[in-house]
């Protein structure tokens, strides 16, 4: 749905942080995200919280069943060259 890729934070790029993280996202009957869950750290706050609120302004199809496809919706983020 052309969701934006988390924003690369200058001070972990200065420092070579790179990381992935693992979220579960919760999603309202329209698509759009109410809760991220950080399932796994990327081991970098900075990188998680990017990653975060990348996810937060994301929007998804709308599903019939939203509770269960919502609980089931896990994103895998990269930040930075891996």
């Amino acid at each position: 749905m052309g969701n934006p890729v988390p924003a690369y934070p200058a001070e972990s790029m200065r420092l070579g942080e790179v990381g992935r993280i693992v979220a579960r996202v919760l999603t309202r009957e329209d698509g759009s995200v109410e809760k991220v869950v950080l399932q796994r750290s990327s081991g970098f706050t900075r990188l998680d919280e990017a990653a975060v609120d990348a996810v937060k302004a994301w929007r998804f199809e709308p599903e019939p069943c939203a509770l269960w496809h919502a609980l089931n919706r896990i994103s895998l983020l990269s930040i930075g060259k891996q």
